[in-house]
C-alpha cells in the first residue's frame, strides 16, 4: 500500500497526467500521458514500506476480470490490442494502492473545469456558434452531476450539468437522467432495481435490443414513425454494429462461451471498411469479444458488494456503454474510480435516509 503523503502525491500527479491527456490541441502523443500513471504508481509502490500489499475494492473486480481475461488472449492478439486493458489498469492501479487519502472532490472538480476550458480554448468559435463542442470531458462532468446530486450539492451539480450541455454527448444526458431517477426513487424501489442480478438482466435486454435494431427487426416501425433509415438514428454506427451482430448470429457457440477474442469487434469493422473503426457500443463489444458468459459475470461484479451511492454511479457509467467506447476512455475511467473511491466509506442507506 501507499500511505499518507506519498499516496496524496501519487494521486495529484496521476490526476495531472490524466487531465493533460485530454489536451488534444497539444498533439497526438499527449493523450498517451495517462500511460505514465502505471510506471509512476509502480515506482512509488516499490519504494513504500508496504510493498506487495494491495486492496481490491468491490468497484475494481469487474475491471480486473476484464484485464485478466485479456492477458490470457495476449499470445494471439498482440500488444496493439492489449493496450485497451492496459489503459484501464493504468488508471485503476493507483486506487488499488492508495490508503488514508482524503480527496477534496470540490477542488478536483474546479481543476477539471479549468482543464476543460484550457483544452478547448482553441475551439472557442464552436462554443459561440453552436453552443458547445463535442468532448470526452462530457463523461467526466456527467459523473460529477451524479456525485453532487447524491451529496445534495445542487450548486455544483448544476455547474457540472452546464458543462455536460456544452460538451455535447447525448448518451451522457441519458445516463444523468437514469442516475437522477434512481436518486429520487423511494428507497424500496431503488433497492429492488439496484440488485446485481436485476441490473444484469437489464444489460442483457439492452444488448438484445441493440442486436435486433441493427439486424433490422425494427426497420418498418422506424420508417413508419420517423420516416428515416435506422442508420440515421445511430449516428452512422448502424453498419459497423450490424457486422458485429451478424457475427454473433452466425456463431452462437463462440458468442455464448468464449467470444471471438479481444479486438475482434474492431477487426470485423476494419475488414469491411478498410480502416480502423470502433463499435461505439461496449455492451456489444464485451459480448462479441468475450462471450455471453463473461458478459454476465462482468456486470454481476460491476455491481456486487457496492453501496447504494456507488451502484447509482455505476449505473451512470453503465448507461454510457450502450452507445460509446467508454471502456477505452481511460481518462474517464480514472474519474469514475476516483469518485467510487471517495464513496466507499459512505453508509449504504445514505440516500434513503436523507
Amino acid at each position: 500500500m501507499i500511505l499518507n503523503q506519498n499516496a496524496k502525491i501519487l494521486f495529484y500527479i496521476s490526476l495531472g497526467l490524466v487531465l493533460l491527456s485530454f489536451f488534444e490541441v497539444l498533439g497526438g502523443p499527449v493523450r498517451y500521458l495517462k500511460y505514465l500513471v502505471l510506471p509512476l504508481t509502480f515506482a512509488i509502490w516499490v519504494d513504500s514500506k508496504d510493498f506487495l500489499k494491495v486492496s481490491l475494492p468491490s468497484f475494481s473486480i469487474s475491471f480486473l476480470l476484464f484485464i485478466i481475461i485479456s492477458v490470457f488472449y495476449l499470445p494471439s492478439i498482440g500488444i496493439s490490442v492489449f493496450k485497451e486493458p492496459l489503459l484501464v489498469f493504468s488508471c485503476l492501479f493507483p486506487f488499488l494502492l492508495i490508503k488514508n487519502v482524503k480527496i477534496d472532490i470540490e477542488y478536483v472538480f474546479n481543476l477539471t473545469i479549468a482543464a476543460m476550458v484550457l483544452a478547448n480554448s482553441y475551439r472557442i468559435g464552436g462554443f459561440v456558434s453552436i453552443g458547445g463542442v463535442e468532448d470526452n470531458f462530457c463523461f467526466v462532468f456527467g459523473a460529477f452531476v451524479t456525485y453532487f446530486l447524491m451529496k445534495k450539492d445542487y450548486k455544483r451539480a448544476l455547474i457540472a450539468l452546464f458543462f455536460v450541455f456544452i460538451t455535447l454527448k447525448r448518451i451522457v444526458f441519458l445516463a444523468v437522467v437514469a442516475s437522477s431517477i434512481l436518486i429520487i426513487l423511494p428507497a424500496l424501489f431503488r433497492s429492488i432495481i439496484l440488485r446485481p442480478y436485476i441490473l444484469v438482466l437489464i444489460n442483457l435486454f439492452v444488448l438484445l435490443l441493440s442486436c435486433l435494431f441493427v439486424l433490422g427487426a425494427f426497420n418498418e416501425w422506424i420508417f413508419i414513425n420517423f420516416d428515416v433509415h435506422p442508420a440515421k438514428l445511430s449516428s452512422a454506427r448502424y453498419e459497423i454494429q450490424q457486422i458485429a451482430a451478424e457475427a454473433i448470429y452466425f456463431d452462437l457457440g463462440s458468442f455464448i462461451f468464449s467470444g471471438l477474442g479481444p479486438g475482434a469487434s474492431i477487426a470485423l469493422g476494419t475488414e469491411s471498411w478498410g480502416t480502423f473503426v470502433s463499435l461505439h457500443n461496449d455492451l456489444l463489444k464485451l459480448a462479441v469479444e468475450f462471450g455471453l458468459l463473461f458478459f454476465i459475470i462482468f456486470f454481476y461484479f460491476f455491481y456486487k458488494n457496492l453501496n447504494t451511492e456507488q451502484k447509482i454511479l455505476a449505473v451512470y457509467l453503465n448507461v454510457t456503454f450502450a452507445t460509446d467506447n467508454t471502456l477505452i476512455y481511460a481518462g474517464v475511467l480514472f474519474f469514475y474510480f476516483l469518485l467510487m473511491y471517495t464513496l466507499k466509506e459512505v453508509n449504504n442507506e445514505h440516500i434513503a435516509a436523507s
